[in-house]
């Protein structure tokens, strides 16, 4: 509260007249003045234009936030059947060829169906445990559960890494990681990674294009197929990780129709889909 001093006979607005008193006779020799208050001033009113932010509400504060994935859920199921799911001839006999081979006097061995999609030949999940992701690892949980349940837990295999898999991964510890290992011929390789493309700056260990490239053509030499979510915007990917395997951004803008015409060639060269069981 402001107010205003005096006892002493002198004129606040003039602070030069402290010095004219006698410091020994004032104060009690402690070079001070004692200065006693003349008269309380009202406060001075203040007006706010809006209301002061409610305090925090420990209960709510303590809640813990809910879940909302990064995939929208309905559309889910649909989006990874189209990712992961390959080929097989396993539909109705392709007459046509059939009559072909029979009117040129070649043999025959088996009888060449149309080509059907599947899951039969599994999913092999990479987790991605370095620090990049280290926010994500809800995510890639709740991702890998959702995998396991449309595929199958028998036909899933879940390996976790670290900055790329070709340094070692494994299924438990990180100490107990081995060389990579691709999984069989016709199986999806999901990866739930970021590629080396965000984390903290700095950081030697992070992953070059140089290991993506090598990891994809080794998964392919097994006749297997790569593909990754990414968690971060489509047009944030650098040119060269599209062109070394299909990747897809690990947000609700990613559609179905995008997922299934992104991965339709290569579900078409990976698996036991060539025509009379050949190698595809």
């Amino acid at each position: 509260m402001p107010t205003v001093l005096g006892g002493l006979g002198l004129d606040p607005e003039d602070p030069g007249q402290y010095r004219a008193v006698d410091a020994g006779a004032v104060g009690g020799g402690t070079g001070h003045p004692r200065l006693s208050p003349l008269e309380t001033l009202p406060a001075w009113p203040r007006g706010w234009s809006r209301p002061s932010v409610a305090r925090p509400d420990r209960e709510l504060m303590s809640r813990r936030p809910a879940y909302t994935p990064l995939l929208a859920p309905l559309s889910t199921a649909a989006l990874l059947e189209a990712a992961l799911a390959g080929t097989a001839p396993e539909g109705e006999v392709e007459v046509e060829t059939t009559v072909d081979f029979l009117a040129r006097g070649l043999p025959l061995t088996e009888l060449p169906r149309r080509m059907l999609r599947t899951l039969r030949h599994g999913v092999q999940i990479l987790v991605d445990h370095g620090p990049a992701m280290q926010l994500f690892s809800r995510d890639q949980t709740q991702l890998c559960e959702r995998v396991e349940a449309l595929v199958g837990k028998e036909k899933t295999e879940l390996l976790r890494f670290a900055y790329a898999p070709l340094r070692g991964a494994g299924k438990g510890p990180f100490w107990t990681w081995r060389t990579y290992q691709p999984p069989p011929r016709g199986s999806a390789v999901l990866l739930l990674s970021d590629c080396g493309t965000i984390g903290p700056p700095g950081d030697h260990r992070r992953s070059r294009p140089a290991e993506w490239r090598e990891f994809a053509a080794e998964v392919r030499r097994h006749g297997a197929r790569p593909l990754g979510l990414l968690p971060l915007p489509r047009d944030r990917f650098p040119a060269w990780l599209p062109a070394t395997m299909p990747v897809f951004a690990w947000d609700r803008g990613t559609t179905v129709g995008h997922v299934t015409a992104r991965v339709a060639p290569a579900q078409a060269g990976c698996g036991a889909n060539s025509v009379l069981g050949g190698e595809g």
